[in-house]
């Protein structure tokens, strides 16, 4: 295909550049450019226009960003949805103003959002050097009430947050909920095929903080989620590569994002804390982690908080603590590492250490396996790897494994066979570091790729051309075939050929309409 940049009118091919050089003319015409910016500036809520609305099916479509601003704005205003589905039918580029989460003020959302597999890419909360501060739950959506997401995929996105009312060198007072794809919910909502792919950056929370690459506090089911985000959080709370604590059930969920928490944190590659009760158990199968993961650096804390926050700290490659759950065909291999382990001279242990978990209480543990290899340091002080802090007690039901085991054939029978899931574990050369991953879900991500069909006109010399242009993740591609034949008998006519030797493309000047 032949590719054609966001502008519009305007013309990119690698193959054909030569080819078009003189007097021919073809220019893709767009039937509507989203805004875009080299930085964001202002807020999308300035620019809001509702979408189009299917009485019939209950059913609002969303084909640009000021669509979906309406959905925050409408919700800010009191309107929940309960019942009614929101659709993307485009690929959506956030980047040229911030963003304002749908549900910030404290009205939640209630209906059905499907991504329909486009991409909603630049969302940006806040800035390096001025973070937001004026909500309580940030992300794209901030807070739900049975709710439903599935298919949505984020990327490039940037969150920045301080918690809501602080002030440089203080803690703020309130919660704070952060997650890229959800910030908090009440009620069981659900979520399936989700992703994000980013930074997530809080710089303060204190204990009341929860934040996640994709989301930061969920009670409900959750399957075929992964987070790539980074996710740092100068905090105590609970902070995690896909969500700050986990409540419901997890299956084919996976993070590869870095973790950092801050002085008292619950920090893990997957959750800052897996949180059941006593008559409602969380379930996590068929997930893992392949991350770093670190708490506990009074140094940091001071460098980039200007405070100090409580000691406790937590980290683990699954999460910091695992509270009420059942793990099953699970694994991680995560390096974890924490500050001092006597932070103020007391004599007290502030950092809690596992490369599964640093505390479990009521937990069972079913096929989970963890990198013997990975590491745990405390200071500057390698330590002895275990699944649990040894502190923590309890019986240890885990397995551990050499790096080498982790990325071989062996061990993926061993996963497919131990706990079997409805879809199987899968190693792709030179991805995920070489160690397993959920089919489909976990494959690599430039691997998956749609084509939608785009509603431009394909201009040669000025007069519509009946042929076709396909968008991939923003831009604008037409088929080399189409092309060929469009310009027959015309003094740019060319003909393509295709060399299995070599197995490249050939373009031929001096022939007529051939592929």
């Amino acid at each position: 295909m032949v590719k054609n940049c966001r502008r519009p009118g305007h013309f990119r091919s690698r193959i054909l550049s030569a080819l078009l050089s003189l007097s021919l003319t073809i220019t893709l015409a767009s039937a509507g450019a989203g805004a875009s910016a080299a930085a964001a500036f202002g807020y999308w809520s300035d620019y809001a226009s509702e979408p189009v609305f299917d009485a019939a099916a209950n059913t609002y479509t969303i084909r640009d960003a000021s669509q979906l601003a309406w959905l925050s704005n409408a919700v800010d205003d009191g309107m929940h949805f309960e019942g009614c589905k929101f659709r993307l039918a485009k690929n959506i580029d956030l980047s040229a103003h911030f963003w304002v989460p749908i549900g910030a003020g404290g009205s939640e959302f209630r209906g059905y959002f499907d991504g329909d597999g486009f991409t909603i890419s630049g969302l940006r909360i806040g800035t390096p050097s001025n973070p937001e501060n004026r909500y309580s739950y940030v992300g794209l959506f901030g807070l739900c009430s049975n709710a439903f997401f599935t298919d949505v995929v984020l990327t490039d996105l940037s969150v920045y947050c301080a918690g809501k009312n602080a002030s440089e060198g203080s803690e703020p007072t309130s919660m704070l909920y952060v997650g890229a794809m959800v910030a908090n919910n009440y009620g069981v909502c659900g979520m399936s095929n989700c992703r994000s792919s980013g930074l997530v950056i809080v710089s303060g929370g204190g204990s009341g903080c929860c934040a996640g690459g994709l989301f930061g506090f969920f009670d409900g089911p959750a399957s075929d989620c992964r987070s790539d985000c980074e996710v740092r959080a100068w905090s105590s709370g609970c902070v995690g590569g896909l969500g700050g604590v986990a409540a419901g059930s997890y299956t084919r969920c996976f993070a590869s994002g870095n973790v950092t928490g801050g002085d008292g944190a619950m920090a893990g590659g997957l959750f800052g804390s897996i949180s059941g009760g006593s008559d409602n158990r969380c379930r996590v199968t068929q997930c893992f982690a392949v991350c770093s993961v670190s708490c506990g650096s009074e140094a940091e804390i001071k460098i980039a908080q200007g405070a100090l926050f409580v000691k406790g700290a937590m980290a683990g490659g699954l999460a910091g603590y695992i509270n009420c759950a059942d793990v099953s065909n699970c694994y991680v291999s995560c390096p974890v590492t924490g500050g001092a382990k006597d932070l103020n001279g007391d004599g007290g242990l502030e950092v809690m250490l596992g490369a599964v978990a640093a505390g479990s209480d009521a937990a069972s543990y079913d096929g989970v396996y963890w990198n013997s290899g990975a590491g745990l340091t405390r200071g500057d002080s390698a330590l002895i790897a275990t699944a649990f802090d040894p502190s923590s007690g309890g019986e240890d039901r885990t397995t551990a494994l050499t790096t080498d085991f982790m990325r071989s054939q062996d061990f993926l029978r061993l996963l497919n066979s131990s706990k079997p899931g409805t879809v199987p574990w899968e190693i792709y050369p030179g991805h995920n570091g070489g160690f397993p991953t959920i089919a489909g879900t976990g494959a690599p991500l430039q691997s998956l790729k749609i084509a939608s069909p785009t509603a431009s006109a394909v201009l040669v010399n000025g007069a519509r051309a009946g042929i076709a242009a396909y968008n991939i993740e923003g831009y604008n591609y037409l088929r080399l075939r189409d092309l060929t034949s469009a310009l027959s008998g015309t003094r740019k006519q060319f003909g393509v050929g295709w060399d299995s030797a070599s197995e490249t493309i050939t373009i031929s000047t001096s022939s007529g309409c051939s592929v």
